[in-house]
């Protein structure tokens, strides 16, 4: 994210508020919810787009959550809570790996995003 982008979205935070700004993010959780249901149910190009425009708008409102959490000085709990479930993302891939030697990578099987396979995901930027 840019410096611009940072102030562009502190500039929302002062103008929206901080209980306007977690209404917002609680309503556009569930409207990405609806869309992932939307986009598991019909698999076509129209859905993934729904779901990928909810996404984005999550994704804002998560990055002023975060400035909210700055402001409150408390980015190192965030940064604890982020890292320690992180490492636990990887050990959970390595259990995954040495119990399963036929991994059920989602992007690697027939059903995943487009039929996207795991080394076509890497090269464009999704890590599996």
């Amino acid at each position: 994210m840019t410096n611009e982008d940072r102030d562009l979205l502190f500039a929302s935070l002062e103008q929206d508020g901080m209980q306007e700004t977690l209404d917002l993010l609680q309503e556009e959780c569930g409207e990405l919810v609806q869309a992932v249901s939307k986009y598991r149910r019909y698999k076509d190009t129209q859905a993934f787009n729904g779901m990928v425009e909810e996404s984005v708008d999550v994704l804002i409102l998560l990055k002023k959550f975060e400035l909210i959490v700055d402001y409150l000085d408390r980015m190192s709990v965030f940064d604890d809570l982020l890292t320690s479930k992180l490492r636990r993302i990887r050990r959970m891939m390595d259990d995954k790996r040495i119990g399963n030697t036929n991994s059920d990578n989602a992007l690697s099987r027939t059903d995943g995003i487009y039929g996207l396979s795991a080394p076509h995901a890497r090269a464009k930027g999704i890590r599996s």
